[in-house]
């Protein structure tokens, strides 16, 4: 595994990213004692679905429902790597145009 730069992520988290060489899912460990992670709402009307990797093409693995909150560990384009269980893992990708950031 390759190491990448430790930063911010977006403005979202200062994190350190590794790229698994057999899979194109870039994994992003949060530095949770640096800064508070964020936490969003869910505002998709019917549910937002959560995936095992950042796009369309990877397998559904739950379903959020609307109006969940969940803590955002990490971005991959337009996905979030979500913390659903508020354990401090990440649990899936959701497309972030249905996340709502709470403030």
């Amino acid at each position: 595994m390759e190491l990448g730069r430790q930063g911010r992520t977006a403005g979202v988290v200062a994190s350190t990213a590794r790229i698994c060489p057999q899979s194109r899912v870039r994994t992003v460990e949060p530095n949770i004692e640096e800064e508070k992670l964020p936490r969003y709402r869910v505002i998709a009307r019917r549910g937002l679905r959560l995936r095992e990797g950042p796009g369309t093409e990877y397998d559904i693995v739950d379903v959020l429902r609307s109006g969940q909150v969940v803590t955002v560990a990490g971005m991959n384009g337009d996905w979030f790597q979500v913390d659903i269980e508020g354990d401090g893992l990440a649990d899936g990708y959701c497309h972030s145009g249905f996340l709502a950031r709470l403030t």
